[in-house]
């Protein structure tokens, strides 16, 4: 063997055991193939718009948004209460104002979207049916050709049936972990608990719904967000996998001292991640919102950047 190829095999040696160090010391860092360290860390290879116009706006909203809830943001009930306001007036006061709205009616709700010029077909998604496909089927008269719904709802009794002109419909429900709990569902015209298998939301993105990117996500399943919401933050589960929400409807539903605790540690994280703004917010014993995703580039160039040109 020459001298060379020796020397280099020594090399590789060398690196091989450094790199093997390495992952021993440093392996219950990494899960998934993401780093969990320091927020800075977790955000390094993330997407994020090079918009700078936008990303201008974004700024003074978020700005916005933290100190309208700045003194809200330890005691749950203050965040639960003062929440609606911090939505609708820093939507009124900043530049993103300019975003245009367009209401979506349900039989009993304003829901909100966003349109692009583009005519990308879009991805919509339902969890929680209701007996209600107004706002989809509105959604799916308008959006490009070619468009995709799905829906997911436990009780197949006339919600199948309503929903099958509209697109692909999945009789089960969606919650964070696949097993079989309480949901609460509406039957024969009123709610009811009731036990039933569930299956985890990154199952039913990945295997049934096949997109990564959601254009619009309408989340009226009664309870299961406060569990889902928390997996779209920075460096959880929906960005191990890769799934990118760009507008949502969600209903967060009437809480107790426990959920409220839970809610104001799903605001705190929003507003430390800088992602998601809240654009439009009304309750009544519950909260409903519309939310836009301000970072991700195919987000912001389908949606948001033209209303900053």
């Amino acid at each position: 063997m020459s001298s060379r190829w020796m020397n280099n095999l020594k090399l590789f040696i060398i690196l091989f055991t450094c790199f093997t160090i390495f992952f021993l010391l440093f392996y219950p860092e990494y899960k998934n193939g993401y780093q969990l360290g320091s927020y800075h860390e977790r955000t390094a290879f993330l997407p994020i718009t090079r918009n700078r116009k936008f990303l201008e706006a974004a700024e003074e909203w978020k700005k916005c948004f933290a100190e309208k809830l700045k003194k809200s943001r330890v005691e749950p009930k203050e965040m639960w209460y003062w929440v609606k306001r911090a939505t609708n007036v820093c939507r009124n006061e900043t530049s993103f104002s300019k975003i245009d709205l367009t209401g979506v009616k349900n039989k009993d709700e304003m829901k909100y979207h966003v349109y692009s010029p583009s005519q990308e077909p879009s991805v919509v998604v339902t969890l929680g049916i209701g007996l209600d496909v107004k706002a989809e089927t509105t959604l799916k008269n308008t959006l490009p050709f070619g468009s995709r719904f799905f829906a997911a709802d436990p009780i197949f009794k006339g919600n199948g049936e309503l929903y099958e002109p509209v697109g692909s419909y999945f009789p089960f429900a969606v919650g964070k972990e696949t097993d079989v709990s309480t949901a609460l569902v509406l039957k024969n015209g009123r709610y009811i608990n009731q036990v039933m298998p569930h299956i985890d939301i990154i199952t039913f993105f990945t295997k049934f719904v096949k997109e990564s990117t959601i254009d619009q996500f309408l989340m009226d399943n009664e309870g299961p967000e406060y569990d889902i919401l928390p997996m779209m933050a920075r460096g959880a589960e929906f960005d191990q996998n890769g799934i990118v929400v760009c507008q949502m409807n969600t209903e967060v539903h009437q809480a107790d001292d426990e959920r409220k605790k839970k809610f104001l540690g799903i605001m705190n994280t929003i507003i430390e991640d800088g992602r998601y703004a809240f654009m439009v917010a009304y309750a009544t014993v519950h909260h409903r919102f519309f939310i836009i995703n301000m970072e991700h580039p195919i987000c912001v160039e389908k949606y948001f950047a033209r209303f900053f040109e």
